[in-house]
């Protein structure tokens, strides 16, 4: 992208692309803000939420290690792409497949995707991007009483053990 738009690699990233990184991450809140309030009557709720959220993340530098900080002034690292693209997206697959109660498999093979390119972001997505995957679909299972849940998602979390096996085998 560098050599084509002939701005230097560093300026780039630092200041270019975080734009457009920041612009996605609003445009994923705001696709959970259109799940979550998808009746006609609740349809002005979605811009609050989203903004809502905005205002969240502009006033969370209480700390160095704050999600807010990765996403804002790290829009470069993996990690601020982890907090700023993976954790809302599971959120949104997490929702989609609550709201199609594990009817649709393409849910289950976007969620394979996610894992694998958040651990392309970050390393620890391995063991936080599972738990939390797992966790959400062990309540969407109870929630739907749909044991199927369960199941279809072990296939797409199989990208992680194979990303924690190695991770094992070459790091200890």
């Amino acid at each position: 992208i560098a050599k084509v738009s002939f701005i230097h690699p560093t300026i780039l990233a630092h200041r270019v692309l975080g734009s457009f990184y920041l612009i996605l991450h609003n445009a994923l809140i705001y696709n959970i803000a259109c799940i979550l309030f998808e009746e006609e009557n609740k349809k002005y709720y979605r811009g609050i939420f989203a903004s809502l959220v905005s205002l969240l993340t502009i006033w969370d530098f209480h700390s160095y290690l704050t999600d807010s900080t990765f996403v804002l002034t790290r829009t470069w690292q993996g990690k601020a792409m982890f907090c700023a693209f993976a954790v809302p997206m599971a959120v949104l697959l997490l929702l989609l497949i609550g709201k199609s109660e594990g009817k649709k498999n393409i849910y289950f093979i976007l969620t394979a995707v996610l894992c694998v390119a958040s651990v392309l972001m970050t390393p620890a997505a391995i063991y936080m991007l599972s738990l939390f995957l797992v966790s959400g679909v062990i309540a969407i299972t109870f929630s739907t009483k749909k044991f199927a849940v369960c199941l279809k998602t072990v296939p797409a979390l199989i990208p992680m053990a194979g990303f924690l096996a190695v991770y094992i085998i070459y790091i200890h």
